[in-house]
This record gives C-alpha cells, structure tokens and sequence, in this order.
C-alpha cells in the first residue's frame, strides 16, 4: 500500500510539468509570464445582445445602411474575414476588417428595399448576419430588423376589422347607408382624395390628409335609376411614400328585391 507522503513527490512532478507547459516553470519569470497571459487574452469580438435595427421606407429604391459596432475586447487583434447576411440584408463594408485589440470597428448592413404592393408601412423585415473571425470559435451570429415606414390605407367598420360592403334591402326600400372608416394604419401621413364610383354616393368625408393611427368616416349608400343589383369598385386617389399603388380601391354590392311586380329600383 502507497502512503500519502509517497504519492507527493509524483504529484508535484506532474503539476510542475502541466506548469511548466502553461510557461511558468519558471516562478518569477515575466517573460513567461507574458506569454501565458497572452494564451488567455485573444480577440474577442464583442457584440450586441439586440438586434441590429434599420429602416427601409417605401419607395425608396436603397434604403441606408445601418452600423453594427463591434469592440474587440481581448489583447490582440480580430479579424473579421467574412460577413453574410440573409433575408435580403447586404454587407457593404470590404473585408477583411481589422479591430485592434481595446478598440471598436464597423460593418455597414443594407436592409432590403420595401417592395410596392407586397410591403406594409409599420412591418418588419428580419435576417441573420454570420461573421466568421479568428477568435477560437469563429463563427458568430447576429440578428437583424428592419422597420418598413410609410402610410397605408385600409378600409374598416367601426371596431377596426376589414369590412365587408354588402347592401341589401327585401322590401324594394334602398338600402341604409353603410359607415365605412378609412384608416392609415401605417408610420407615415397620406394624403387620400374624394370616392369615385358609379354605382354608390357618398356623404361625410370628402378627401383630406390622415395622419398615421387617424381615421375619417364614409358614409356609402346605393345609387341606381334602374338597375336593381350592383357591383361596383370605389377609387381613391392616394399620394405619399405608400407600399401600394396610386389609388385603393374598395369593391361593393348592393341588392334590391323588387316588390309588386316591379322590375327597376332607384335609389340617389
């Protein structure tokens, strides 16, 4: 049985052996010292926890870019040898960067564009950015947002749901007019003009400026000197940095039964 003193000596050898690799055999050495520090202090690339935040405006070809800062917080130098992104974002800035140990660099990312008649203002596009450095472990990834900005019009009932415009009367009577609310649910102001359409008439807003999160009242009742059925679009003129096209258009029907052998129906 090996006692307790006698495992000592091996110990110590095998401890002053895996120190001795480390660089400090030698107690007192800063030379070795040094180095051993400089084994624990390489790059470190120090990147934000959040998103990296830009904006795309509709209509706006190429949006601007938007900085992703990065310090290097370890003793020596970092190099960011590849950068891609997805999701439609573009890393402009040419690589390799280089970062000195202590201080801070830049990637300059591109979001993509806001497409007309596929993006909403107040939507966010989102991507992954993969950065490829000389850190031990050299792949690193960060997530990217886009806020698309512009106004859109839509079309709602009182409590903000889309809406339906559907008229109809079984007794021969015209139909009620109906309150049709036109909102801009976007991040931007839009001009809208009056409706036009043949088949309906119109009372309360007459065209005008909505502000984003505004609303305006429509009131849309039939108008016929024959027809008992119709359909019919309604046009509005808009303008602004909108993602949709230069009118919004609103379909409606309205439908009129009729009575005492009637076969026309008016309504103004």
């Amino acid at each position: 049985m090996v006692s307790k003193m006698g495992r000592t000596p091996t110990l110590s050898a095998a401890l002053w052996s895996t120190l001795a690799g480390l660089g400090l055999a030698a107690c007192g050495s800063n030379d070795q010292a040094g180095h051993l520090a400089d084994a624990f202090t390489g790059p470190v690339a120090g990147l934000p926890s959040a998103p990296l935040s830009a904006t795309a405006e509709c209509g706006v070809a190429m949006p601007p870019t938007a900085d992703l800062v990065i310090a290097n917080t370890g003793g020596s130098e970092l190099v960011i040898t590849e950068a891609i992104a997805d999701g439609g974002f573009a890393v402009t800035t040419t690589l390799p960067l280089r970062i000195a140990a202590g201080a801070q660099g830049s990637l300059a990312v591109r979001p993509p564009a806001a497409v007309i008649g596929t993006d909403r203002g107040g939507t966010t596009k989102s991507g992954t950015l993969t950065l490829t450095t000389n850190e031990p472990t050299p792949t690193r990834t960060v997530a990217l947002s886009a806020k698309v900005l512009g106004p859109n019009l839509a079309f709602t009932d009182a409590g903000g749901a889309p809406i339906t415009l559907l008229l109809q009367s079984p007794t021969g009577t015209c139909p009620a007019p109906l309150a049709v609310f036109l909102r801009n649910t976007g991040t931007a102001p839009i001009t809208v003009g009056g409706a036009v359409a043949s088949g309906f008439a119109f009372a309360g807003f007459s065209g005008g400026v909505l502000e984003p999160g505004a609303s305006a009242t429509q009131q849309i009742r039939p108008r016929t000197d024959s027809a008992c059925t119709v359909s019919d679009t309604i046009i509005y003129q808009v303008t602004g940095n909108t993602c949709g096209s230069s009118t919004a258009a609103l379909a409606g029907v309205f439908e009129i039964t009729p009575q005492g052998g009637a076969s026309t129906c008016f309504c103004s």
